[in-house]
């Protein structure tokens, strides 16, 4: 019975052996010891001079005297890769069981489930001493199984559909980040996907600060197809910095925008950045060089255009936004006078006075032509005319308050000074009958009108009552009266005024028959009586009649001193008129 019991123990620790390696040496017994199953490498002896102090020699092996036994209740220390329960004493030596290897809950799905024990382990004791063999060992040609880190297992040691296990066995039987580096592909075109020695993906910049090549392309999202390649047809738009991020730029060079007015940098973070602002009124190329400016354009917006004094064709092309006469120009100068392209002044709005082409215009400040009525130096003229000429014209009302002028040109400035002169011919705007225009504004009465005083008459000359003058002569001629009365007419034979007197050679009719005096008389005012009685050479005794200078229109009152008719001398009945 206790053989049968014995065997059965034997029986299960082969099969313990064989479930958990125990019969498996890992590894090699130093000359003059052996292996011995669940004890590992002992002594061989003969007897037990061959064996340490406290060691009994037992089926050739140093056993130690704790081993020895005498019943199975003895059997309590069991060898590091053994285990107590099931022991049994037999040959006066413990006998155990060895200790089982398989992995215990939850499971490590990198390591075989079954593994060995191994006794020469330092410091171990029982299953610290297994050993599970990598469940991906260095010969295979299969893929790291995939394995979980933490969270990522329920506990069982087995994935299920649910579950993403991130990491990868590695040949030890360990859990790790990677063991290839096609494990650690992050997607990112700027790194070096590599795994170390310690099964940590790494993930090293691929344009690190020490290259001196350019910084590789990369793309941005939609840029790629997804294979991390650029394939022809594939534009890639960022590129690679030192930490190995896809960004705008790495440097300055990478963010020009084509536009010279623009300050192209990149800045922290791989962004670019276009200053808009820093390069404003800054010479730039239009056509040729330093033809343009640096202008703003809208909200963060600037381009090159046109200097002023540059040809253009609309303000578009302008920096100043304005262009005047094809030249750019400070100013709209919309004037009819005004330009933009006057030599020396290209590009500035100048006033231009030559545009104006009348007399008396100026180019004003509004940049149109204006009249300008000083500049018209008469007293009857004004400055009138539209767009860009402007000229000195009479106004003839001008003189309608002073009588027998008209607006006349000046000798001296024929076109710009009009002035009221004395004009003789407009007797017409003398008020009174028997006037007519003496000077500017002056009527006076006409020649051999009724007068009191010389200044009333035209030469300023007033005798016997009548507007006469010097020069002024009279033939013989019959006075009206004589028609009526043909006795005692009387004629005067001639007068002539000279140096404002009248000179008188008086001839007398007496009695219709006898020339009774002829002599010269002068006199400055009323002639009569110069035909009296004492007068008469023939019949003196006949009665005498008065004698009168008649002259001009008037009808004068004749007294005779008989009123005896007499033959009719004279018949005409016309008055003395000027010669």
């Amino acid at each position: 019975m206790e053989h049968s019991r014995r065997a059965g123990l034997a029986l299960a620790m082969l099969v313990a052996g064989c479930a958990g390696g125990g019969g498996v040496r890992s590894a090699a017994c130093d000359a003059g010891s052996v292996f011995v199953d669940g004890r590992g490498c002992v002594l061989v002896c003969r007897d037990e001079d061959d064996c340490a102090p406290d060691e009994l020699c037992i089926d050739r092996a140093c056993t130690p005297v704790a081993g020895v036994c005498s019943a199975d209740v003895e059997c309590a220390t069991p060898g590091v890769c053994e285990i107590e329960v099931g022991a049994w004493c037999e040959g006066a030596a413990c006998h155990y069981l060895p200790l089982s290897c398989v992995q215990p809950q939850p499971v490590n799905p990198c390591a075989e489930l079954a593994g060995t024990c191994d006794a020469n382990r330092p410091g171990c004791q029982g299953l610290s001493c297994c050993e599970y063999a990598p469940a991906w060992p260095a010969a295979s040609g299969d893929p790291a199984p995939p394995c979980p880190f933490a969270g990522e297992d329920d506990g069982d040691g087995v994935q299920q559909p649910a579950e993403t296990w991130s990491g990868h066995c590695d040949h030890t039987g360990t859990c790790a980040d990677c063991t290839d580096a096609s494990q650690c592909n992050d997607g990112n075109v700027c790194t070096l996907d590599s795994c170390t020695a310690g099964g940590v993906c790494s993930y090293a910049p691929a344009w690190p600060t020490t290259s001196g090549a350019p910084s590789p392309p990369c793309p941005f999202t939609d840029e790629d197809d997804g294979d991390g390649v650029q394939q022809p047809a594939e534009t890639w738009s960022g590129h690679c910095d030192h930490v190995g991020t896809c960004a705008e730029c790495a440097d300055a060079s990478q963010c020009n925008d084509g536009n010279e007015c623009t300050l192209d940098s990149c800045v922290v973070g791989g962004v670019c950045s276009n200053d808009t602002e820093a390069y404003l009124g800054r010479s730039c190329t239009v056509a040729q060089p330093d033809d343009g400016e640096c202008t703003a354009q809208g909200p963060n917006a600037i381009g090159c255009e046109f200097i002023r004094g540059h040809y253009c064709d609309t303000g578009d092309e302008c920096a100043t936004g304005e262009c005047a006469d094809h030249r750019c120009c400070n100013d709209a100068c919309v004037g009819n006078c005004n330009r933009c392209d006057v030599a020396g002044n290209a590009g500035t709005c100048v006033l231009v006075d030559t545009e104006c082409g009348g007399n008396c215009d100026v180019c004003a400040a509004s940049g149109n032509c204006e009249a300008v009525a000083a500049r018209c130096t008469g007293n009857c003229d004004t400055c009138v005319g539209a767009d860009k000429a402007f000229s000195c014209q009479a106004v003839e009302s001008a003189c309608d308050g002073t009588r027998c002028t008209t607006c006349t040109a000046s000798a001296a400035n024929p076109t710009t000074e009009f002035n009221c002169v004395f004009d003789a011919a407009r007797d017409a705007e003398c008020p009174d009958a028997g006037t007519e225009c003496y000077a500017a504004g002056e009527c006076r009465k006409s020649r051999l009108e009724y007068c009191t005083s010389g200044p009333e008459c035209m030469d300023g000359l007033c005798l016997a009552n009548t507007c006469l003058w010097n020069g002024a002569i009279a033939r013989p001629q019959c006075n009206a009266y004589s028609t009526a009365h043909p006795v005692n007419s009387v004629c005067i034979g001639y007068f002539e005024v000279t140096a404002g007197v009248i000179s008188l050679a008086v001839q007398c009719l007496c009695n219709n028959v006898d020339l009774c005096y002829k002599a010269a008389v002068t006199s400055t005012g009323s002639i009569s009586n110069y035909c009296g009685p004492a007068n008469c050479t023939t019949n003196s005794a006949t009665r005498p009649i008065v004698g009168y200078a008649y002259i001009g229109s008037r009808v004068p009152t004749l007294t005779n001193y008989d009123g005896v008719p007499n033959v009719t001398y004279c018949t005409a009945t016309q008055a003395w008129h000027a010669p």
